[in-house]
């Protein structure tokens, strides 16, 4: 079926890259032989730019979607010359254009001065009603209004940390169906059963880096929140406890490690030893869970990581505690 134009374009920020989007360019998809998307970034912005061009390309697989990295103004108030700018720059990247796609006013006003079609979608928001300061504000509240390819960035991810035998992997397996979502084994706890209980110094990097790894691939089939059994705190703290001697070899990785993951979490809970432990023939500090205890608070305290201590004895009280928690962080988003 022969299409209405055969170039057009439309260009964005698509910072909180929403179904509103998909609606805008998936238009200009179906009009156009040919369809362009401008995905415009600054330094400045909190999202990256490459990040938000990859959510296009992975939606719009077929469509020729361009990074534009220039520092451009972003109001006609910042530069006289502002529309014959943004001409400049669309004319560079989509020479030969027929039409242009927007939501917005300045559609109109670029395709004026182009001597080229515009075309408005949806800019009331009502076919979709949503908007990019609303999926900012609530990306939680506004879930279902966020595109696939975006949602796994706006996950929030909780952390379940402490001791030996606290009972954290049968909290994340009922947390998460109970949010009915995915969780995140403890890969140090596979490999040590792999191997029969022998680890050496050099396998703790591998757990946190493969932890890591496992964490980001289960991050993007999350429904809203992912739950976390372990990260490179608790694995740098036990590559310590194992091998206090040596420690300082792998001291210089854990810190970066740390550094680096650590803010991924919108909530770290820390579980008390309260609950009676099970000898279960893999456990070699049972004995010392309350050092271990204040040891994992210490380095929550110093690196100023936002933290919640679940007390209790039965898991009944400790799930209910955390949910609290959970629901309580969640009704700000």
């Amino acid at each position: 079926m022969e299409k209405r134009f055969k170039s057009g374009m439309s260009l964005g920020k698509f910072k909180e890259f929403h179904k509103g989007h998909e609606l805008l360019i998936q238009s200009g998809i179906d009009a156009c032989e040919k369809f362009t998307i401008l995905v415009c970034s600054l330094k400045s912005e909190n999202i990256p730019g490459i990040i938000r061009y990859k959510w296009m390309k992975q939606t719009f697989p077929n469509a020729n979607v361009v990074h534009v990295t220039e520092e451009l103004p972003q109001y006609p108030e910042e530069h006289p010359d502002f529309w014959n700018i943004w001409k400049s720059v669309i004319e560079r990247y989509s020479p030969t254009l027929d039409v242009m796609f927007a939501s917005e006013d300045y559609g109109k006003t670029l395709g004026d001065l182009m001597g080229i079609n515009h075309i408005i979608v949806d800019k009331e928001r009502k076919t979709i009603p949503i908007s990019g300061t609303a999926v900012r504000n609530k990306p939680i509240t506004n879930w279902d209004y966020i595109s696939e390819a975006a949602k796994p960035y706006f996950v929030k991810r909780f952390v379940f940390i402490g001791p030996e035998s606290v009972g954290k992997t049968e909290m994340c397996k009922r947390l998460s169906k109970a949010y009915d979502t995915v969780w995140v084994p403890e890969y140090g706890r596979q490999l040590y059963e792999e191997r029969n209980g022998i680890l050496d110094l050099e396998d703790f990097p591998k757990i946190a880096l493969q932890q890591s790894k496992n964490e980001e691939e289960l991050c993007q089939k999350a429904n809203k929140i992912l739950i976390c059994d372990t990260d490179n705190l608790i694995t740098g703290v036990f590559a310590k406890m194992y091998f206090p001697d040596r420690y300082k070899e792998v001291e210089e990785f854990f810190e970066a490690q740390i550094l680096k993951t650590s803010k991924n979490y919108s909530m770290y809970f820390l579980l008390t030893p309260e609950v009676a432990s099970i000898y279960d023939g893999t456990r070699l500090f049972l004995e010392e869970r309350w050092a271990h205890f204040r040891a994992l608070e210490s380095e929550l305290i110093k690196r100023k990581l936002p933290f919640n201590i679940i007390i209790g004895t039965g898991y009944k009280e400790r799930i209910l505690t955390a949910s609290q928690e959970i629901n309580s962080y969640l009704k700000d988003f």
